[in-house]
């Protein structure tokens, strides 16, 4: 629905005036990809700040990371064809081929710095000074110069690596996309390694200047006079758009999966926010398209800006509606599991003797 308000209201946009049809749907094509992305680190920040668990916010967090992952390979795959219709060149028939070859080589390249490169780099400073058999605790014996040197050094490197991914992703385009190789690593990295807490000291760590510049440059993109115009009643439309479809997939999605009339009804309001994934392919587009991008990336950046106001309210809203506000330490997707293994195990022989004990809340009854 994006793309098709996008191509239907080209008219009303200045940059897409004297385009091709052909043209004109490539950066639809693009504008509807950024409109799917969610934001998983406001999702997760709201679900700290509320304690909330249960099975609508499992639900929710789940398709958040999920929807995000698939719009990094969507936009991968758009790109390439965006830029062969912006050319108005004829139908690559090895199009499908070069869109393979990058995920593979992007994968296996994500794989190899996430499983062993990463671990390697990131010292794990606490693990690296501790003595269980001399029993002595790490705060006492590293000084807090070796321990800001050793940090300091590790991150250092993560970064470089960051950028090495980034100018080999250059060298080797289109054979290579650099959003997949570190959505990859990391994954790798946080699920397949040791060094899990080292990695999530590094985010924490690294975090408010990567944000500070990031935001920083997303908003010199931002060109008030552009927006301020007839694109600011696009920027509407394809706010109330997406809110529209949002609203019926999540709707009929939850019915078809058998959730409840209420969670269905209010998981809308769960998938509203945007941010980070939404603001970098903007401020992608704005980097590989000169012509046009500044005044594309200002539209999208305001959408992104709207439901950033807005959704995180209507998230904290929906989750204080089903029940799931402070509930982290009384659900757990374990529990449950635990729950239904009992029941079920009445029915068969599988023994329950060693399961753990679990008491369900009143309201899960």
């Amino acid at each position: 629905l994006g793309t098709l308000t996008l191509f239907t209201l080209h008219n009303s946009v200045s940059f897409m005036q004297n385009m091709s049809p052909q043209q004109i749907l490539a950066i639809a094509m693009i504008g509807g990809t950024l409109l799917v992305a969610r934001s998983p680190a406001s999702a997760i920040a709201i679900k700290k700040e509320l304690n909330a668990e249960g099975p609508f916010t499992s639900t929710i967090m789940g398709t958040t990371i999920i929807t995000d992952v698939v719009v990094i390979t969507l936009f991968a795959l758009i790109d390439l064809v965006a830029n062969g219709m912006l050319n108005e060149s004829e139908p690559n028939p090895l199009l499908l081929g070069v869109f393979a070859a990058q995920m593979i080589i992007s994968i296996i390249v994500g794989l190899f710095f996430g499983i062993f490169v990463l671990p390697n780099i990131l010292i794990d400073e606490e693990a690296l000074y501790n003595n269980e058999q001399e029993g002595v605790a790490f705060a006492d014996k590293a000084p807090a110069f070796a321990k800001m040197m050793f940090r300091a050094a590790s991150y250092l490197l993560t970064l470089t690596l960051g950028f090495i991914i980034f100018f080999a992703s250059h060298a080797l385009e289109p054979y290579m996309e650099p959003l997949v190789t570190c959505m990859v690593a990391g994954c790798c990295t946080t699920n397949f390694t040791s060094a899990r807490k080292a990695f999530s000291r590094f985010e924490d760590g690294c975090a408010p200047a990567v944000n500070a510049a990031f935001f920083t440059l997303t908003g010199a993109a931002l060109s008030m006079g552009v927006l301020f115009g007839p694109v600011f009643v696009l920027v509407l439309i394809l706010f109330l758009v997406r809110l529209f479809s949002i609203g019926v997939g999540s709707y009929s999605a939850g019915r078809a999966s058998g959730d409840s009339i209420q969670h269905s009804s209010l998981s809308w309001m769960a998938y509203i926010t945007q941010a980070g994934v939404a603001l970098g392919l903007a401020k992608k587009v704005h980097v590989e398209y000169q012509t046009w991008g500044a005044e594309f990336a200002t539209t999208m950046i305001a959408v992104v800006v709207i439901n950033q106001l807005i959704g995180p309210p209507f998230f904290r809203f929906a989750i204080h509606q089903v029940g799931e506000a402070g509930k982290t330490a009384e659900w757990s997707p374990e529990a449950e599991a635990q729950l239904v293994e009992e029941d079920v195990s009445i029915f068969d022989n599988v023994p329950v003797a060693s399961a753990k004990p679990f008491r369900a809340p009143k309201n899960h009854l």
